[in-house]
């Protein structure tokens, strides 16, 4: 039997980012609340640093963003379609200042 250890705690680097999101996004949000609950359950997972539908390669280049404050990528597929998630550092590269929230087409 495999037994799997899930994440459960929030990443302190993206504690107090201001989460912003696109229009489309807002937009989808409220006209279906299942998406709305997507979003945060992507945004939770994001925060747990678990990257969802993200390529290895764009994982590894997470793992790599945490160690020097870059900005973080992600990919969630949801109801709605598939949404990014990103996470861009404060100027001084302690913390990240703001999380977006944006679906492929609005990159």
């Amino acid at each position: 039997m495999m037994t799997m250890t899930m994440k459960t705690e929030f990443c302190p680097a993206l504690m107090g980012a201001l989460v912003v999101v696109t229009r489309g996004i807002h937009a989808e949000m409220e006209r279906d609340p299942q998406f709305r609950d997507a979003v945060t359950q992507a945004l939770a997972r994001f925060q747990m640093l678990d990257w969802g539908d993200t390529c290895a390669e764009d994982v590894q280049t997470n793992t790599e963003c945490l160690e020097t404050h870059d900005r973080l990528f992600a990919v969630y597929l949801t109801c709605g379609g598939k949404i990014y998630i990103i996470a861009d550092p404060a100027a001084n590269g302690q913390k990240y200042k703001y999380i977006t929230v944006l679906y492929p087409s609005e990159y």
